[in-house]
Parts: C-alpha cells; sequence; structure tokens
C-alpha cells in the first residue's frame, strides 16, 4: 500500500502469484509473486533429485534440480572413462566435457629387456607398436660381492643387448 500521492513512474508490486509458465523439469512451481516486468525469469526449481554425474558413469543423489548437469559430482570421484588411445582411462576427477589426449606412459614391457621385463617409459603411443629406439634407463640396486653397501645404477644386461 502506497499513500498518496505517489509519484508518476511508480511502479506497483502486483500482489498475485506468477502466472509465467511452470520450469521445464516437470516440478510443481513454487508459489512466489508476480514479476512480470522482471527479465531475470523466475527463480530455478528448489526441489533435490537424483541426476548423472558430469562425466556420466554414476547417479548423484540430493542434488539441487536446477544444478547444471556439468557440475553435479565434480571431483567427487575418480572419472575412469578409456581415452582415446584406447588402452588407458582417465584419471582426472569427475568432470564434464571431453577427457583430453592420453598423457600417460606407456607401461608395455620391454622386449629387449626380457627376462627383466623393465616397463616401457615413452609417453603412450597406442595404437603404434613401441618402438624401441631409445636405451632402457631402468635403475637395479646392485650389490658388491664384497659386502659394500648396494647402490643404483642403470642395468647394463639390457644396454648390452642392443
Amino acid at each position: 500500500i502506497l499513500d498518496p500521492p505517489i509519484p508518476c513512474g511508480t511502479r506497483l508490486r502486483c500482489p498475485h502469484p506468477c502466472t509465467r509458465p511452470p520450469p521445464a523439469c516437470e516440478h510443481p512451481r513454487s508459489p512466489y509473486a508476480c514479476h512480470a516486468d522482471d527479465a531475470r525469469g523466475c527463480p530455478p526449481c528448489p526441489f533435490l533429485t537424483t541426476k548423472l554425474c558430469a562425466c556420466r558413469k554414476r547417479t548423484v543423489d540430493i542434488v539441487r534440480c536446477a544444478q547444471a548437469h556439468e557440475r553435479v559430482g565434480v571431483g567427487s570421484s575418480g572419472c575412469g572413462r578409456l581415452l582415446g588411445c584406447g588402452f588407458h582411462v582417465c584419471e582426472r576427477l569427475c568432470h564434464g566435457g571431453e577427457c583430453g589426449p592420453c598423457a600417460q606412459v606407456c607401461g608395455e614391457p620391454r622386449k629387449l629387456c626380457a627376462p627383466a621385463h623393465h616397463l616401457y617409459t615413452q609417453p603412450c603411443h597406442a595404437p603404434l607398436a613401441c618402438q624401441e629406439t631409445e636405451p632402457c634407463r631402468a635403475i637395479v640396486t646392485v650389490a658388491c660381492s664384497c659386502g659394500l653397501p648396494e647402490q643404483p645404477q642403470a642395468d647394463l644386461s639390457c644396454l648390452l643387448r642392443r
């Protein structure tokens, strides 16, 4: 209620409830006042629901209905989606969008290091085969026959096989 005189151009508050269309989520509209002249739109849906997490691996309970899918469960668990290489999985925390290129090491056993089976430490190159052009850089612990303490050094048996 405004006491007269009311200045010209004063906007009066509408006492009626909002008549805009209900939210697309099909939850019942919460009762709130008319805001027909408000360009911001209706308030977000306040109901809690279950949604898929951002990486779409699991469902997350007790999420605000209006929360964007890309933000649900972000950072709560490992992504685990298979990367483009087809061998490794994404180790980032749950995220929306693409995982990105594989940045893991190959990890395949080196054929030239048998029987030691040292692992190939170059970046993932799948689906291409391993190219053992680099010497093995595996460090092994060697004990001297005189009983002196063990020392780490390059595994010479791998280097001698080349």
